[in-house]
């Protein structure tokens, strides 16, 4: 009498998990099992992803769109089945990062806020100063009185400036090669104001343009 042997078959889209049951924290990344982190937990089969460790709980795992922190001798079995295991993997990351982008918003929209907020005061204070200094400048406030409002208010001091000079000439150059004239002039000439009594550094603003080339008698 023959009798037929039924194999157990693979049942497409039904998770696949081995027969025992493992520790929650042997599936985190530095665990025995990290390599399949998307689990069933054994007490109502409710699968979660294991993320990493956590205080006061040790493992931070993610279910059903939402963090939660479990005991790491919680009982949980590997999904074994690549479909689901990476459908889950993939709506955990998805989750994540809209409820990371979600919390980060109003950290950027405070801080945009705190620095509008930072910006204002000085803002007002250069206004007042450049009030001050206007009144000044027109005569309804003698400089003592400029000096002392300033200091008052820890504004920077005023200091005068006069633009003195505007320069036009020549420079003669010992070559009858035109281009290489027309090159250097603008590129290398420059005024020494170093000698200049209370020149303000960097302040110079020499443009030099060739105009004209011209021959000139030996």
């Amino acid at each position: 009498m023959n009798r037929t042997c039924n194999q157990p078959t693979h049942q497409p889209g039904r998770d696949q998990t081995t027969p025992g049951p493992r520790r929650l924290a042997d599936f985190l990344p530095d665990g025995p099992a990290a390599t399949t982190p998307a689990v069933p937990r054994t007490e109502g089969g409710i699968r979660v992803v294991v993320l990493r460790r956590s205080d006061p709980a040790p493992v931070e795992v993610w279910q059903s769109s939402q963090l939660l922190r479990l005991l790491d001798d919680t009982q949980a079995s590997p999904i074994t089945d690549p479909a689901r295991r990476d459908d889950l993997v993939r709506r955990a990351l998805r989750s994540l990062a809209e409820q990371r982008h979600a919390a980060t918003q109003p950290v950027v929209a405070a801080r945009g806020d705190r620095d509008r907020y930072q910006a204002e005061p000085e803002r007002m204070l250069r206004d007042i100063r450049r009030y001050a200094i206007d009144r000044h400048r027109g005569g309804e406030v003698c400089r003592e009185g400029l000096d002392a409002f300033g200091a008052r208010f820890g504004l920077d001091p005023y200091q005068p400036r006069l633009r003195v000079a505007r320069i036009t000439g020549t420079v003669q150059v010992a070559t009858d090669n035109r281009d290489t004239a027309e090159y250097q002039v603008p590129h290398y000439l420059a005024v020494d104001a170093s000698a200049v009594d209370d020149a303000v550094e960097d302040s110079a603003d020499i443009r030099v343009a060739v105009t004209a080339v011209e021959p000139v008698d030996d």
